[in-house]
């Protein structure tokens, strides 16, 4: 059995045994089976939670529906404009940028000073990196 489940039934247990003609103990044995119930609530909006995040794991999400909720890496699609005097380039590219909670995505640039001062990024999807391969062990250990 889970923990969590192991101390509901511990919890639930103890509001039996109290004496239900005393209102102290009536008063006890409601917060041990309030304390059950929001247990149960949570464990189950967590694996709510969880088959979300899991569904979504391998599918684009738009910025406009949700963004990240925790800082890190993550696979982006953006929309790409540089204009300068002698050339305009528009296009949609992926790449992995980091997202900070409250600040935002940050743009990895690795030209010239000023073409990163004329190139407009937008991100419209984002999506969890995958997690890494795991290396086989061909020892036979």
């Amino acid at each position: 059995m889970r923990d969590y489940e192991e101390l509901v039934e511990t919890l639930r247990l103890e509001a039996d045994g109290f004496l239900m003609d005393d209102v102290p103990d009536m008063l006890m044995a409601d917060s041990l089976n309030d304390a059950a119930d929001a247990i149960e609530d949570l464990i189950a909006a967590l694996t709510a939670s969880n088959e979300v995040i899991a569904k979504s794991r391998d599918k684009w999400i738009s910025v406009e529906n949700a963004l990240p909720e925790k800082n890190g890496r993550y696979l982006v699609r953006y929309k790409r404009d540089i204009v300068l005097d002698y050339t305009e380039v528009h296009d949609d590219e992926a790449r992995i940028m980091r997202f900070f909670v409250g600040d935002g995505w940050r743009y990895p640039f690795l030209c010239q000073p000023e073409l990163r001062k004329a190139e407009q990024q937008t991100v419209t999807h984002w999506m969890a990196l995958p997690g890494l391969p795991v290396e086989e062990n061909t020892n036979g250990k």
